[in-house]
């Protein structure tokens, strides 16, 4: 089948969402009404941006009763704030995403009742054009019961703070500590297009760590996402967020990028809290001895997936070293990905994994193995669960 055919539009060209005509609406919601399904009637409105369309939709879904299941409410086209059929279906659905302009938020908060969940997904390059200035606009959120701030637009992540824009990171953080948010996933110097280098972003200075600190003093976080590098050396913050992250019992997800664990552990004393279920480490330099530290805490702590991403190790020997602790900790799922393993590493995990708790285990982006040291492991549990083997690794040996 050939490929679809993709116009390149120049930048002059503007997309146009085509208006659904009213006669099909009508018959649409006729439909609805007998199928008792508003699925792909709200489907219909992601391509249209005449909000006076949902007239047909208001009085639909008020015949409804008030248990039935609705789907997520999500508009495109959410910055009209006059417009009252938007009000009504806020009213009447539990979960709604806007997506759109920023907009005046006043409204919003009269609008939206205690039981549903709000989604924010907008853009702030369009923040000039607005008569409310951003530092208000950051105010009125943050005075709003908002479940998930996504920023800019990016669907991975509803019920987070997606952060990959320098320009407005101050008034960002400055909102953390008033708001609701329990995740945050700073991306920042990260871009979706691989082909092209990340922008350069400098590190966030101490003073605008400083909400970022209260936020997790005083927040139940669940999950944070963060490089090393993106903050400023400080000895101080450092502290600080060593022992919150430390004294947290409500962070489930950890995942801190580009640092070393000499830093991490033995400079700052760091301590995996007993809530975490899920530790990232990315872009970790391991140096000698320094894995040991690493080992200690596992066992010590609850981690039941641990993730190794690019990681490197001072002397291949801490390798082993660390699966033969792995029988001593509650990790169940291992992702070992592009930390340059041999062989000989999956065999010294062959050895040990009949005794510990795994279920699985990626071995992804490892071109050095091969599928004889792949087989040797499965042999050792037959009923583990080995993903990554396509494209990373060396199949030249059968099984």
């Amino acid at each position: 089948m050939a490929p679809p055919c993709r116009v390149k539009r120049t930048k002059r060209e503007h997309l146009v969402d085509p208006a659904l005509p009213s006669d099909l609406l009508v018959r649409i919601a006729f439909f609805i009404c007998a199928a008792q399904d508003a699925f792909n009637y709200v489907r219909a409105f992601h391509g249209t941006s005449l909000l006076g369309d949902l007239t047909h939709l208001v009085p639909l879904a008020a015949t409804h009763a008030a248990d039935d299941i609705w789907p997520s409410l999500r508009l495109r086209h959410a910055s009209d704030a006059s417009n009252v059929h938007i009000h009504a279906l806020l009213r009447l659905y539990k979960d709604v995403e806007l997506c759109g302009d920023m907009f005046d938020l006043t409204w919003l908060a009269s609008a939206v009742s205690n039981s549903v969940v709000l989604y924010v997904h907008t853009f702030p390059s369009c923040a000039s054009q607005l008569s409310t200035s951003i530092d208000d606009w950051y105010t009125q959120l943050a005075t709003m019961r908002l479940f998930g701030l996504v920023w800019p637009l990016d669907l991975r992540h509803l019920d987070t703070l997606t952060f990959q824009v320098a320009a407005f990171l101050a008034p960002v953080l400055e909102f953390l500590p008033t708001s609701s948010i329990t995740t945050l996933l700073l991306a920042i110097g990260t871009d979706d297009d691989e082909l092209l280098p990340p922008p350069f972003m400098p590190p966030i200075s101490v003073a605008m760590q400083e909400p970022l600190l209260e936020w997790m003093e005083t927040h139940a976080v669940h999950r944070l996402l963060f490089q090393w590098s993106d903050l400023e050396a400080h000895p101080t913050t450092h502290a600080r967020l060593v022992r919150a992250l430390a004294a947290s019992t409500s962070i489930r997800d950890l995942a801190i990028g580009d640092v070393s664990l000499m830093t991490l552990f033995r400079r700052h004393g760091f301590v995996l809290p007993q809530s975490l279920a899920r530790l990232t480490l990315h872009m970790v330099a391991c140096e000698a001895h320094a894995i040991k530290w690493l080992c200690t805490q596992l066992c010590d702590a609850n981690v039941v997936e641990l993730s190794l991403e690019e990681v490197r190790m001072a002397r291949p020997a801490d390798w082993k070293l660390l699966f033969a602790l792995v029988p001593h900790t509650t990790v169940a799922r291992l992702t070992l990905f592009d930390c340059n393993l041999t062989d000989r590493h999956v065999m010294a995990l062959a050895n040990v994994v009949s005794q510990s708790k795994l279920t699985h285990v990626n071995l992804e982006a490892n071109p050095k193995l091969t599928a004889r040291a792949v087989r040797q492991l499965h042999h050792a549990r037959p009923s583990l669960d080995i993903s990554g083997l396509d494209g990373g690794i060396n199949t030249a040996q059968s099984w």
